[in-house]
């Protein structure tokens, strides 16, 4: 028996006879780091340049389908579409940050031939300071567009508090005639961070004219910001303005819209 196990690993050893077959070659490509984090930044730079290393840890050619970034602001270079086993190439991208403030995450969306995870997200993080303190609409347009859902009219409005600290609680809401909140009171929205969004309805379903500009005043208990004002517009006549206009038609037992303090 020990003879004949010695015959055989000496015919393994000089290649005469073949080893197991072994798994199917394939592609895998690792990336490095998995996300990319900037944290809180003490100003707004304009531009944020960032990379992530891809290589082939297997063992046939790695092929890049595709590669896009979530927004027009970034801007993503890959030197070569293809990576050979056990070589790595940088993937380069910029963060234009202009106009953005707040919490900040993007996406890069890169598909290739490795079977074990055909999309890779890429994600980039990072905080830039707010240029406003106290409550404002996400995303800052004080104009809310409004889109049918099946009969009824409904807007979504969505509330950021910019202070650093503390919680500042919607109590309640002044809406035009017909129209009603279904998001319970009070909306508790924290510091540097925003509200789920509030649905407004408008259960008949009556078309806006093209031009109307209907206000609502979301109550809250800050004494600083016992207002927040706002007005709901048709969704595809969104003026280019983006504070409440004075022509904005009242809502019961309310004033015209100043612009926002």
């Amino acid at each position: 028996m020990t003879s004949r196990i010695f015959t055989t690993i000496s015919l393994l050893l000089c290649g005469l006879l073949p080893w197991a077959p072994s798994a199917s070659a394939a592609p895998q490509l690792q990336v490095t780091p998995p996300q990319q984090e900037f944290g809180r930044q003490a100003r707004n730079l304009g531009n944020y340049p960032f990379a992530f290393k891809l290589k082939n840890v297997g063992d046939q050619p790695v092929k890049i389908d595709s590669i896009r970034g979530g927004c027009a602001c970034l801007a993503v270079t890959l030197p070569k579409s293809e990576i050979p086993p056990g070589e790595e190439v940088e993937l380069s991208a910029v963060f234009h940050s202009a106009g953005y403030e707040g919490h900040i995450e993007k996406a890069i969306f890169l598909a290739s031939n490795d079977e074990t995870s055909r999309m890779r997200v890429l994600s980039f993080h990072v905080f830039l300071p707010y240029s406003s303190v106290g409550l404002r609409f996400n995303p800052h347009c004080y104009r809310i567009p409004v889109q049918r859902a099946g009969k009824a009219l409904k807007a979504s409005p969505v509330v950021e508090n910019c202070n650093p600290s503390g919680v500042i609680n919607l109590t309640a809401v002044t809406l035009p005639d017909g129209w009603r909140c279904a998001t319970p009171f009070p909306v508790a929205v924290k510091a540097e961070s925003c509200s789920a969004p509030i649905e407004v309805i408008r259960d008949d379903g009556t078309p806006l004219p093209p031009n109307a500009e209907l206000l609502f005043v979301f109550k809250t208990d800050s004494p600083k910001q016992p207002d927040l004002k706002a007005v709901l517009v048709p969704a595809k006549h969104l003026p280019p303005s983006s504070t409440p206009s004075s022509a904005a038609k009242a809502a019961p037992q309310t004033s015209p819209v100043p612009p926002p303090s």
